[in-house]
């Protein structure tokens, strides 16, 4: 029994140690490992069943172990993922480096900093390696151009860690450092960012460093006092203020010092500010330094209290002011002076400030507006005195628009320019004058010009008068130039007529002479009104595209018929470098080339009459042109030529009577090339001949297609004839009826007359007509009335109308191509001229009668005038160009662009003309017209179908040339 009571107390024994140990192993491994070891020795003395005991918690203790090993492993994973998101998540830079200087880890912002070096930063990269890359790459802006110093330095920090010190990165970033060494042998590296706090102290630094530089710049003297009143700082350059250098300062009062003979009661009261501990503005003083000389000093101070409201003294500035004294007398007396110079002036005068409150004005100012003089005070602001003045009736333009007026009065003073003019209420004109002074303000002149508006008011109503005279002059000489024309049209046609019917010789002579005698008075007739045209300055120069060869063939036919019989040889030389075409006024020219040709011709009884045109220079766009009438007629005396081309002048008097004319050819040359833009002059010989030149300035023409030199006949064509077609004339003189009326009938057309404009419209309501000679002045209703009705009608376009007019101004065959008509016929006329436009309006084509797509007339001119091998490539040019402007003028009709429509249709009018295409010619000028009427509804009607009217063009072309277009 004792035996196994034995072994149950060992059992127990062991159980209870077994207990024992394995709790003393959850808190110490060491323990546990020896229980292990003990173990068998104790199951050993326990016996059999402590064998088995400890056997069973042997086995029970390892599992426990292998439980806690796990279960601290996955502790310290939290914990180790748990500080690296504390890590990560702070603003701070951290970098954690172990015993041997490798990198462990470092956080998101560390990586941020040195993104440039991301491949680099990665564990276990060496600190040394870490640092040169970031230097290499230059993420360090402190590096200051010493790479390898800099490193050595940072990597004795690192050895031997201070506590902190800055590091300045790219960008102007800066942090503070912080290189820790930790117990174990590791470190830790924290980088803060101090960069606003940089920013903040360097802010501070350039305050302060402005504070002293505007100090030491400033010629007044900062001080400062204790609380004692005894001067604790001074600046250097109180020397040059004071003569006193600052250790004479310093630890003493300002009473210490010798002073001038002041007022006693004015250092009493300045004492007592102090003793108040108040502050003082400009206190006054002679100081004497060591040599006795006066300093004169201006000081103001204020007072300086501590964060306990205890007076610790004051901080002031002193001024020199000796000789401002002097200076400001000076100053005053000249401010007097030149208040009196102004208050001088007859003008009002007033001086504005940056702000427009008056800063001063004269007497005189103020006796311009007496209604407002008692508001005109310095200081007063300048809207306050202009309302005033306009509420108190002082301005006419201001009655019952107050302000309006005002506000327009307002901003022009504060912008001025210039000179304007008001209206008082008195009766009187005042002109003021608003310039803007170097500080901002305004200076304001104004002066009394009512004797000058009066003198205006007279002038004006003068010139009023003038030009009611020379208008009444003007209507006066249409009048009389309409009620000529029309009678000497009668009388030259009738004579015309008369001598077609067989007359014998000597009747036949006598109605020559007659015919010569009123062609003499239709040119005396034309330059007069020439005359007074340019005298009037009634004269707009046109720019068109011409030819000047065509022009001068003209003035070369003129001058063939003109000489007649006379052994007078009429010859044209043009240079070879004359542009082909030129934009200008070819009209002008032609009137000038004939009236030099003229004279020539008349003065001329044999020999030659020749006339040139040579180039003078050329530039971009532009060729200088000298044109020259030559001959070889009686000449000029030297005496003379200095006034042949004043008007009423003959070189001869008796030459008015010899060769008739009224001494204004010339007058009218030079004054149209005066208003052309050029010069004139003339060089003779008596006996042997004169040369008349003039130059003028003329653009010139980039067509797309190479132009023929076309060379018209030297010798006027006969009288064309019509074939039957029908011809309405409206004319209102019996005379005139017949003349025209006969002339055409016997050149083969079929002539209708009516009266007045509404007999015009009635035949055409009954009966169709191929054209139209329209009377201008006729009664009920006149030709121009009358023809822009008929321009109303659908088809009003394919009936060409001719102006027929005694009215022989330039306006007034204007107005007649404004309301509608193709073309102008002057009266009295040539029985060719009347011929000649009646066949160019109608342009017969090859297709018989009424077709008017080709004129056949300029079409055999242009066979005749060009080289057969060019015509093709001519009329395909043409035919290519014609094309395009029909389409942009119908593009443009459907915008309403009337500036499009116009410069296209005149660009087509001119090459439909050369070519001969009659119907789109017409269609075109019709277009021009109406866009120069500003009639848009007219224009854009008139363009509808214009490139069947083309197309038209090309046809007939192609089958009379065989051209390809």
């Amino acid at each position: 029994m004792r035996f196994w009571a034995a072994a149950l107390s060992a059992a127990l024994f062991v159980i209870s140690l077994a207990f024992w140990v394995s709790r003393t192993v959850q808190t110490a491994d060491g323990l546990g490992a020896a229980f292990v070891t003990v173990l068998p020795m104790l199951g050993i003395l326990a016996g059999g069943a402590g064998l088995a005991a400890a056997a069973f918690w042997s086995r029970q203790m390892h599992i426990r172990r292998a439980e806690r090993a796990e279960r601290a492993e996955r502790q310290a994973v939290e914990s180790e993922k748990g500080l690296i998101d504390l890590l990560e998540s702070v603003p701070t830079a951290i970098a954690l480096w172990d015993r041997e200087d490798r990198l462990v880890h470092c956080n998101a912002k560390y990586r941020e900093l040195f993104s440039g070096a991301a491949d680099y930063l990665i564990a276990g990269m060496p600190f040394d390696t870490v640092l040169e890359v970031a230097v290499a790459r230059n993420l360090m802006a402190d590096v200051d151009g010493d790479p390898e110093g800099w490193l050595a330095c940072r990597k004795a920090l690192h050895a031997k860690p201070v506590a902190t010190f800055e590091r300045r990165l790219p960008g102007d970033q800066w942090y503070r450092v912080s290189d820790i060494r930790s117990e174990l042998g590791g470190s830790v590296l924290l980088m803060t960012d101090i960069t606003p706090l940089k920013r903040h102290e360097r802010a501070l630094e350039q305050s302060e460093r402005r504070f002293r530089d505007f100090a030491e710049a400033s010629s007044d003297l900062l001080w400062e006092m204790d609380a004692d009143l005894c001067f604790t700082s001074v600046q250097d350059h109180v020397e040059d203020v004071t003569g006193m250098p600052p250790e004479d300062f310093l630890g003493k009062k300002r009473t210490d010092f010798r002073v001038g003979d002041d007022d006693p009661a004015k250092w009493e009261a300045h004492l007592e500010d102090l003793s108040a501990r108040r502050a003082f503005r400009d206190f006054r003083y002679e100081l004497l330094d060591r040599k006795g000389q006066r300093h004169e000093l201006s000081v103001s101070g204020k007072p300086v209290f501590d964060e306990t409201g205890t007076f610790s003294g004051y901080r002031g500035v002193t001024t020199d002011r000796t000789g401002v004294a002097e200076v400001e007398a000076a100053v005053e007396a000249m401010r007097l002076q030149m208040q009196e110079a102004i208050e001088s002036i007859s003008e009002g005068f007033a001086l504005f400030d940056a702000d427009d409150r008056l800063v001063m004005c004269n007497s005189n100012y103020r006796n311009l507006y007496p209604l407002a003089w008692d508001v005109m005070v310095p200081g007063a602001a300048f809207t306050d005195m202009a309302r005033v003045a306009a509420e108190r009736g002082q301005f006419v333009e201001a009655q019952g628009r107050i302000d309006e007026w005002l506000e327009a009065r307002v901003k022009r003073h504060r912008n001025p320019s210039g000179f304007f003019e008001h209206h008082l209420a008195d009766g009187r004109w005042l002109q003021t004058s608003e310039r803007r002074t170097a500080a901002g303000g305004v200076v304001s002149v104004h002066m009394d010009i009512t004797q000058l508006k009066l003198r205006e008011q007279e002038l004006s109503t003068a010139m009023r008068q003038a030009e009611a005279a020379n208008r009444a002059k003007s209507d006066f000489m249409a009048v009389i130039s309409h009620e000529i024309r029309t009678p000497l049209n009668g009388v030259l046609g009738m004579l015309g007529l008369l001598n077609d019917t067989g007359l014998r010789e000597e009747q036949s002579k006598f109605v020559d002479l007659a015919q010569q005698s009123g062609v003499s008075l239709r040119k005396l007739l034309d330059e007069v009104l020439d005359f007074s045209r340019l005298e009037q300055d009634v004269f707009t120069p046109s720019r068109v595209e011409f030819r000047p060869v065509e022009t001068v063939d003209t003035v070369v036919n003129a001058a063939a018929a003109q000489a007649g019989d006379k052994d007078v040889e009429i010859v044209s030389a043009i240079a070879a470098d004359v542009p082909r075409r030129l934009f200008g006024d070819p009209e002008r020219l032609q009137q000038i080339l004939l009236n030099l040709t003229s004279n020539a011709v008349k003065f001329t009884e044999s020999g030659k009459v020749g006339i040139s045109i040579d180039v003078v220079r050329k530039r971009a766009g532009h060729a200088l042109l000298r044109f020259a009438v030559e001959d070889t007629g009686i000449g000029i005396p030297p005496e003379a030529r200095d006034s042949v081309f004043e008007h009423f002048t003959q070189v001869d008097p008796s030459a008015s009577r010899q060769h008739g004319g009224a001494g204004l050819g010339l007058a009218i040359c030079k004054r149209l090339v005066d208003l052309l833009g050029g010069t004139i002059g003339v060089v003779s010989d008596v006996g042997k001949g004169s040369r008349f030149w003039f130059e003028l300035d003329f653009s010139t023409d980039r067509a797309a297609y190479a132009v023929p030199d076309f060379r018209r006949r030297s010798t006027p064509p006969g009288a064309p004839r019509g074939d039957g077609q029908h011809i309405l004339l409206a004319e209102d003189s019996p005379t005139n009826q017949l003349v025209a009326k006969s002339i055409l009938e016997d050149a083969g057309y079929k002539v209708d007359v009516v009266a007045d404009g509404y007999e015009v419209l009635d035949r055409l309501a009954a009966a169709a007509y191929d054209l139209i000679l329209m009377d201008v002045s006729m009664p009920t209703m006149d030709g121009i009335e009358a023809t822009r009705q008929i321009r109303q009608r659908p088809d009003s376009t394919r009936i060409p109308i001719i102006a027929m007019t005694a009215h022989a101004f330039t306006e007034d065959r204007q107005r007649c191509l404004d309301a509608g008509m193709e073309d102008h016929l002057s009266k009295p006329f040539e029985k060719n001229d009347l011929l000649w436009t009646v066949h160019r309006n109608l342009g017969r084509s090859d297709g018989g009668r009424g077709g008017r797509v080709l004129d056949v007339e300029a079409l055999s001119q242009l066979e005749a005038d060009t080289d057969p091998a060019t015509l093709p490539t001519l009329i395909d040019s043409f035919l290519t160009e014609a094309r395009q402007r029909a389409r942009k003028l119908e593009q443009a009709a459907k915008s309403g662009d009337l500036r499009a429509m116009e410069h296209e249709s005149h660009a087509l009018k001119s090459s439909a003309q050369t070519f001969g295409a009659s119907d789109l010619h017409s269609r075109a000028k019709a277009i021009e017209h109406a866009c120069l009427s500003r009639r848009r509804a007219e224009a854009v009607a008139l363009c509808e179908s214009i490139t069947d009217l083309a197309d038209a063009a090309a046809d007939a072309l192609k089958e009379r040339f065989g051209a390809s277009a």
